[in-house]
């Protein structure tokens, strides 16, 4: 699977909620040299905390065999060995006991804890051939009961969907945090995304998913293990009143912000860790009202930098999204292209996470589609 279908699809989750008003802005005056060093240095409200999370072998869920990822065997899987004889097949089915060991038609404690279908696989052709020419054998995964990973705290049960919400998942091959919180459900809009926690081997680590969604940073959407424990918290701030703001695209710490007072666009990209290198600040959006029919504001920071024009500086209102683009996006049409399949999604979200679970791309299996499909209107 494409790590951008996962994160075009997981913006369906980061935005929703976006309950904002419709009034313009003034800002306060700040002096040119204090407020370029503000936006470009002042990164205190960022977390990125940069602590390699350790792979534990025993804990793994698959190998790489001849480049693909294939599940490990443990206890308390099911496997069935179908065995071909001639063009007929006839399947058996063991469960794998406590010591890793299967016995199969004339073998006795086959050891398989450990292995790959694949090298099951061929270790059983081996002792076939002992008793049987040219006899085709095929493992395959009937039950995995051997790994799981438990998902707690700010998650979305979805009604009438099986296996979404807080929970104890099976790990049935290489699966991400995005593959997981997807099939969960996703997140509640109140969610800390910027410091999930991950508990594994008893040791706590942060993992900073706006970095994913934002710069993607593939390094944040760590690869699962067997017994591994994330917490999804609510930010704290979503327990008091104010307002809150999307800080999206080219900024150096993109998520949610929660401001007490009111502020300008020059503030929330200073909490955002300010503008990256590559942004083009003479057009950032602020995107506002309904999502099916947003008021776009247009800011030229750089008027405001240099010319010390406060009405660039626009006041900030609850639920605003502010985008930096990385690009002049000077027609209306070009900004649409960048940013509309990010609001489309919030309108559809049940529509996108059929598309990357069961039957649209998934490694985990959520149950059936419901009946009926939303077809998505075209910008």
């Amino acid at each position: 699977m494409k790590i951008n279908n996962l994160i075009i699809t997981f913006f369906i989750f980061v935005i929703l909620g976006c309950a904002v008003n419709r009034n313009g802005g003034n800002a306060e005056l700040v002096k040119m040299d204090t407020l370029e060093k503000e936006i470009k240095n002042n990164k205190t409200e960022s977390k990125d905390i940069n602590i390699e999370i350790p792979s534990f072998p025993h804990n793994r869920v698959y190998s790489e065999i001849s480049g693909f990822p294939e599940y490990i065997i443990g206890p308390g899987d099911v496997l069935t060995i179908r065995v071909w004889k001639r063009r007929e097949p006839e399947d058996f089915t063991t469960v794998v006991g406590p010591d890793g060991k299967i016995s199969f038609l004339y073998f006795e404690d086959l050891e398989v804890k450990g292995l790959t279908t694949t090298q099951v696989d061929k270790m059983l052709t081996g002792h076939m051939k002992e008793y049987f020419k040219k006899r085709r054998i095929d493992v395959i995964v009937k039950e995995s009961n051997s790994k799981s990973v438990s998902l707690i705290g700010a998650v979305n049960a979805l009604r009438g969907v099986k296996s979404t919400g807080p929970g104890i998942y099976p790990l049935k091959g290489k699966t991400t945090l995005l593959d997981l919180l997807l099939t969960a459900g996703g997140h509640f809009q109140e969610a800390d995304l910027g410091n999930i926690e991950l508990i594994r081997e008893g040791k706590i680590y942060s993992v900073n998913l706006y970095k994913l969604l934002n710069d993607v940073d593939e390094s944040q959407n760590i690869i699962l293990e067997n017994g591994d424990k994330i917490m999804v918290h609510i930010r704290s701030e979503f327990k008091r009143k104010k307002g809150n703001v999307y800080v999206l695209g080219a900024v150096n710490s993109p998520g949610i912000y929660h401001f007490k007072e009111d502020i300008g666009i020059v503030k929330a990209l200073t909490m955002a860790g300010g503008y990256a290198s590559h942004a083009v600040i003479k057009s950032v959006k602020v995107i506002r009202g309904d999502i099916k029919d947003p008021t776009i504001l247009t800011s030229d920071l750089n008027r405001f930098l240099k010319k010390s024009d406060i009405s660039q500086n626009i006041t900030v209102k609850n639920g605003d999204i502010i985008y930096v683009p990385t690009s002049s996006l000077k027609a209306a049409s070009d900004f649409f292209d960048t940013i509309y399949p990010i609001l489309q999604a919030l309108l559809y979200p049940g529509l996108y996470r059929d598309l990357y679970t069961t039957g649209g791309g998934l490694r985990i299996d959520t149950g059936p589609r419901d009946a009926g499909t939303t077809v998505l209107p075209s910008p």
